[in-house]
């Protein structure tokens, strides 16, 4: 498999999951699922094509939904309300474990799994 992509990939376009993409261990399963979405037959390690260096340091715009989760529950204003909500929707799991479940599956995911109830 090639290191290179062969095209430029919509999510490149504005930068906006550098963070998700550029951590070369846990962007792993975000590189996939871009790739497989797109019809892109290339390494899952591939070179950024905007020449950005493997790093965690990168910001999104755009947060992860387990990421903003884990905010919203530990603030100190809506917490109280954001834990009833996420009891509501049966989110009775570990913070931490929840936070990755749900960065894996991303907000189309999340709001597909919520609203099914």
């Amino acid at each position: 498999m090639t290191h290179q992509l062969p095209q430029l990939l919509p999510h490149c376009s504005y930068s906006h999951f550098c963070k998700s993409c550029r951590d070369r261990e846990g962007g792993r399963v975000f590189r996939k699922g871009v790739l497989e979405r797109q019809g892109v037959e290339c390494d899952v390690d591939f070179d950024c094509p905007k020449k950005k260096p493997w790093s965690k340091r990168y910001h999104n715009i755009i947060p992860a939904p387990g990421d903003t989760a884990h905010y919203l529950a530990n603030a100190t204003l809506i917490g109280p309300t954001f834990k009833r909500i996420l009891k509501w929707t049966g989110s009775t799991c570990k913070c931490e474990k929840r936070r990755k479940e749900w960065n894996e599956i991303g907000w189309r995911g999340l709001l597909k799994a919520l609203f099914k109830r």
